[in-house]
């Protein structure tokens, strides 16, 4: 059968990076911990305090501290890039940032900072997270099975929580590598109550990149502010800035033969966020959390070639949202939270193009010569009550929760209900059976409601997650993991050309519809080695299996789908001073359509393509990384030299195929070349 071309629905600036770093997984990651009764803060191996929190189970949760994960092979120092080497996680093309996980897409994947959704988590052209790693104090992701506390999303979720400043002392950090530059100054309040900081990242792309290639212009950056006020020693209060751009161009104009043509490209991408939190604790354990959220995006895409429409593409506006929940403890063993959790998306939206053919026309847009234009305003929110109860009975541990959402999208109204249950049974003090099962549902996603792009009637996307496994932790600093899990998902957006009725008696040509099915099963494994006397590793492997179908129709390989895909880790500390580390990644190809010949289109002046029935796969992706990290002290401050080289033995692994115009003969697209990240970091204190 044929492969279908499976939209994945990532935004559009994927479609213009040009190369991206490949991730790297962190020798801090905690394995979801066996929950037991309440108990006083504990150390683990790494220094990091984590207090026990049986209200908050999940059947997986990795979680990495944003120091820890500095020095990781692999992420340049980018502590978010951590993700992308976890069991579940499928390898995305040039190691853009976006995670495929267990048979999911892109956008089902949750990045959320302070629970609150941001549009991207990276910059362009293989830039820095758009939260700077000195910001994460904490990162949480999870692979599926997520508590009921988090919703809106279908496959995984990367939760991000913002560090306080330093009360103690004020530090000067700075850092200079070849993306860009940045610094930022903390300093506590009076009193030590607290602290405020600020920071600014900048890269240099538009100075360098001109040299080589006169046509383009990229560039982006970020700034940050967080003040934290400890009111009393019950009460925190943290306010929380974060802003971002990103510009890419690219304008090619050639002459020939006494003619001009013009070429461009061009995306841009901006949005801020003001985080407000208030977190309060009584006695006896109860908590009471309140955060708000307001925001603005403005993304724009344009492009022009020359004999076809231009298309330029407009959406932005207003998110607001707030997250209200209560802690309540139910006596030593039992734990319970409830809460309120609403996000609104109020967007106008503005559409340049080409015209899709009426319903009486065989559809043929490479032969439109004529482009139309939409304006729109664009709403989504939901409001939603959850509730989970967690705690231990015997060698038992157990959480039951569930979400209830009135969602308002595309001009209708769902009632959405996602049950959710995980149960974990300690077979002796090292070994744990873990198995959970729920349903997790996720609004469209937001650019496909655009006109003219997507389908403005588009419904939720549900997803059914269950998964059951095995944890060990072994002699010598060793933690085992072993999951077999199951996705079965339905109601998902897909590339279509059909004619749909929007409204009854309104019948339209539309390039998405909602009526797409999946399923994903697989196999985990993860081995690591926590870090003792400097020295950390891992091993992460995934067997899986990811299919799509319409109703009626066969199954067949979702675009994305990697039958195995391993990671395996290395990092020592030989002194004070030196730390060298290792990283090496091996995926089996993502399915494409096998092209058989061509046949001339005298209606669009060009070849198509002819498919065979069967598909093929792109040949095997392999790429080792290396790391070098020297600590000196010049200056008065602490200095951190590295050089993180990506694709060492530079690896031509193949993205895709080149075909020739006629598709006779075709060459590999190739991936990322070798990358060597050099910097340094100094930090006064």
């Amino acid at each position: 059968m044929k492969f279908a071309r499976t939209a994945g629905f990532a935004p559009k600036v994927v479609a213009c990076v040009a190369a991206a770093l490949v991730v790297a997984a962190s020798h801090e990651s905690e394995a979801q911990t066996r929950r037991r009764s309440p108990r006083p803060p504990r150390r683990t191996d790494a220094g990091v305090t984590v207090r026990a929190r049986p209200e908050q189970l999940a059947a997986t949760r990795m979680s990495f501290r944003g120091a820890e994960t500095a020095n990781v092979p692999g992420t340049g120092g980018d502590a978010t890039r951590v993700v992308a080497s976890q069991p579940g996680v499928a390898r995305t093309p040039y190691g853009v940032g976006f995670f495929a996980v267990r048979g999911t897409s892109f956008e089902n994947t949750g990045l959320i900072v302070e629970g609150f959704p941001v549009p991207v988590l990276y910059h362009f052209a293989a830039g820095p997270s758009v939260v700077p790693t000195r910001l994460v104090s904490s990162l949480d992701f999870y692979p599926g099975g997520y508590p009921a506390q988090f919703g809106r999303y279908a496959g995984g979720l990367v939760s991000l929580e913002i560090a306080a400043p330093d009360v103690d002392r004020r530090t000067i950090d700075a850092e200079v590598s070849i993306f860009g530059a940045g610094a930022a100054i903390s300093t506590p309040l009076p009193n030590r109550r607290g602290g405020v900081s600020f920071g600014v990242r900048r890269s240099y792309y538009d100075l360098l990149l001109p040299i080589v290639f006169p046509s383009v212009t990229l560039n982006f950056g970020d700034a940050q502010a967080v003040i934290d006020w400890r009111i009393s020693d019950r009460t925190r209060a943290q306010v929380v800035f974060l802003g971002s751009t990103d510009v890419y161009d690219r304008s090619d104009q050639r002459r020939a033969a006494g003619a001009s043509t013009l070429n461009r490209d061009g995306i841009q991408v901006h949005f801020f966020r003001v985080i407000g939190k208030l977190e309060h604790r009584y006695t006896g354990g109860f908590a009471l959390n309140f955060s708000a959220m307001v925001g603005a995006d403005d993304i724009r895409f344009a492009s022009a070639d020359t004999g076809r429409p231009d298309t330029n593409i407009r959406y932005g506006g207003a998110t607001v949202g707030e997250r209200l929940s209560v802690r309540i403890p139910l006596g030593t063993q039992w734990g319970a939270s409830v809460g309120l959790d609403s996000l609104a998306t109020l967007f106008r939206s503005s559409v340049t193009f080409p015209e899709l053919l009426g319903t009486s026309v065989i559809p043929n847009p490479q032969a439109n010569r004529y482009a139309t234009y939409a304006e729109a305003d664009v709403d989504q929110w939901d409001v939603t009550p959850w509730a989970e109860i967690a705690g231990r009975a015997g060698p038992v541990d157990m959480s039951v929760g569930a979400r209830a959402s009135y969602l308002h999208s595309g001009g209708k109204n769902y009632w959405l209900f996602d049950p959710r249950a995980v149960v974990r049974v300690a077979l002796d003090r090292r070994t744990t059976l873990v198995a959970s099962t729920g349903l997790f549902s996720q609004p469209a996603p937001f650019f496909a409601l655009v006109p003219l792009l997507g389908n403005g009637a588009l419904g939720p996307q549900t997803s059914w997650q269950s998964s059951a496994g095995i944890e060990a932790r072994l002699d010598e600093g060793y933690d085992v993991r072993s999951t077999f899990f199951i996705n079965r998902s339905w109601g998902l957006p897909r590339p279509t050309n059909e004619l749909v009725e929007l409204r009854p008696g309104d019948v339209r040509r539309v390039l998405l519809t909602d009526n797409g099915e999946g399923f994903a099963s697989g196999v985990e494994l993860y081995v690591r080695r926590r870090l003792m006397r400097g020295v950390f590793g891992w091993v992460s492997a995934t067997w899986s299996r990811a299919e799509r179908w319409i109703p009626g129709g066969a199954p067949f390989p979702f675009v994305l789908d990697q039958s195995f895909v391993l990671n395996a880790a290395a990092s020592w500390e030989i002194n004070s001073r030196w730390r060298i580390g290792a990283r090496f990644s091996l995926s089996t190809g993502t399915p494409t359509n096998r092209v058989s010949g061509a046949t001339w289109d005298a209606d669009a002046s060009g070849f198509r393509p002819d498919y065979m029935p069967e598909g093929e796969r792109l040949p095997v992706f392999h790429q080792l990384d290396l790391r070098v990290d020297y600590r000196f002290r010049s200056l008065g401050a602490d200095m951190n030299f590295y050089v993180d080289v990506l694709n060492t033995y530079f690896a031509r692994g193949t993205e895709g195929w080149n075909f020739q115009y006629d598709y006779r003969t075709r060459q590999p697209l190739q991936g990322l070349p070798l990358l060597p990240i050099i910097g340094l970091k100094a930090q006064w204190r």
